[in-house]
């Protein structure tokens, strides 16, 4: 029964982590610039594969977390330049930006499958070592560099958000744009780096996951699927509520799985978000807003 408990908390702190800086991309996004960003799926798998060829040329797998970040930042900020920022412009952006995303994710994802095939990859090991939890529950020297990497990326990100000028300037953005654009501020080019923040994000969220799990083309729309879950229940637009939403997915499905099964952790997590939307739909921040830990 320990082992069980100590498994519950060393698993929620692990996943909460990466799941913390995988919903905080898709968030940022949102509460900057009002749109769901449905390419992040395959942002994700972009960064998670950079990764994973760089380390098959030698670039050590420590080094991976920043070529992630890099790629599928990169590759968000084109595709901001080329799609989004022609389609934010448009009356029906809602549903444009939604179909244009969803539709780089399937690109993504044949282009991978073409390229790699279907087989999951292991990704190396960040940092060698094992060592032995209370209640003998085995614990990997790599989930203590995740969980710390994650943790120095949200503070870094909060730190940015709320000490920073360009960090302030996007979070007026978000609360009103249109006064941001009187005020003097670029939001061409504010908008442009949120997007790359976002993408980067999502590429490292991808690179931290897959020395969990992984290196596999199938993960996008499952972690598509699971941000989303996050952002809403959170607040939309909302920082602080989705790292507590964050961290209340990862024990969900932690707890689900060693007392059920693996088999039951999606059919639960959705009924847990059902049940919890229709008591608050606010979500757990209390309000629709775009708030930055400073």
């Amino acid at each position: 029964m320990a082992g069980q408990i100590v498994q519950l908390i060393y698993t929620t702190i692990v996943l909460g982590s990466t799941y913390a800086v995988m919903a905080t991309g898709f968030t940022v996004v949102f509460g900057a610039l009002r749109f769901m960003n449905l390419a992040y799926g395959g942002l994700f798998m972009i960064g998670a594969f950079a990764a994973y060829c760089a380390t098959r040329v030698g670039v050590p797998a420590i080094a991976g977390l920043a070529v992630g970040f890099l790629a599928s930042g990169a590759i968000g900020g084109m595709m901001h330049l080329g799609i989004f920022r022609l389609l934010l412009k448009r009356s029906d952006r809602e549903s444009s930006t939604i179909a244009a995303g969803l539709g780089f994710a399937l690109i993504v994802q044949a282009a991978l499958v073409l390229i790699f095939g279907a087989r999951p990859r292991a990704y190396p090991e960040l940092v060698p070592g094992l060592v032995t939890l209370p209640g003998d529950v085995p614990a990997s020297a790599q989930s203590g560099l995740i969980v710390f990497s994650a943790f120095v990326v949200l503070i870094l990100l909060a730190l940015f958000l709320g000490r920073t000028r360009f960090g302030i300037a996007i979070r007026a953005l978000g609360n009103n744009s249109v006064g941001a654009e009187l005020m003097g501020v670029d939001t061409g080019r504010l908008t442009l780096v949120t997007m790359i923040l976002s993408s980067g994000l999502a590429g490292l969220s991808g690179v931290l996951l897959s020395g969990f799990y992984f290196v596999s083309v199938t993960t996008g729309f499952t972690v598509l699927v699971k941000a989303l879950i996050v952002t809403i229940v959170g607040g939309l637009g909302n920082i602080r509520g989705a790292l507590m939403a964050a961290f209340a997915l990862s024990f969900t499905e932690t707890l689900v799985s060693l007392v059920i099964g693996p088999d039951w952790v999606l059919p639960m997590v959705f009924g847990a978000t059902l049940v919890l939307l229709a008591i608050r739909p606010q979500g757990i921040a209390g309000r629709i807003s775009f708030e930055a830990e400073g």
